[in-house]
């Protein structure tokens, strides 16, 4: 696991945009516990009770985490697990999106869908993020932890 899950304010785009967890795969690790930075990452995705590996890419590769083909490989070998986000309107993107186009979104806080073939589109794998780079996940889960707080306190 990266340091980075110390810092409160870090935003994981790639997590938050298509439920993709990324591990650094290495043998090697810090005093501190962490993992040392490896050359290559293991991408999964999570349910509750399965692990799903989709891919080993080299840490060096391009648009390492915006890549639209982990969406195309979840959805061709677990097509249930994004079937849900799948718009099934007839709707097309105004404009093509590739990888590098996917990370300036994402690094801008831009949710967008993804297109992974023509006539297939997903949106809100994970359920996106806010302007400010924050799940969208996880303020609906604080607030609604908010709420039962609020009932339960005005209930005495």
């Amino acid at each position: 696991m990266s340091d980075s899950i110390l810092k409160t304010d870090f935003n994981d785009g790639l997590l938050y945009d298509w439920n993709i967890y990324h591990l650094h795969l290495t043998k090697q690790f810090r005093t501190d516990g962490f993992a040392k930075r490896s050359n290559y990452e293991l991408f999964v995705y999570l349910t509750e009770d399965t692990t799903y590996f989709i891919q080993v890419y080299s840490h060096n590769k391009k648009n390492l985490y915006s890549t639209e083909d982990m969406v195309r490989i979840i959805y061709d070998n677990w097509s249930h697990l994004i079937e849900k986000n799948r718009i099934t309107s007839a709707i097309r993107l105004s404009e093509e999106i590739d990888d590098e186009a996917y990370g300036k979104l994402r690094k801008a806080n831009m949710t967008t869908f993804v297109q992974i073939r023509e006539n297939e589109i997903f949106g809100l794998i994970d359920g996106g993020y806010m302007s400010n780079g924050f799940s969208t996940e996880a303020l609906r889960n604080a607030n609604h932890l908010l709420r039962c707080d609020l009932q339960e306190h005005l209930a005495l």
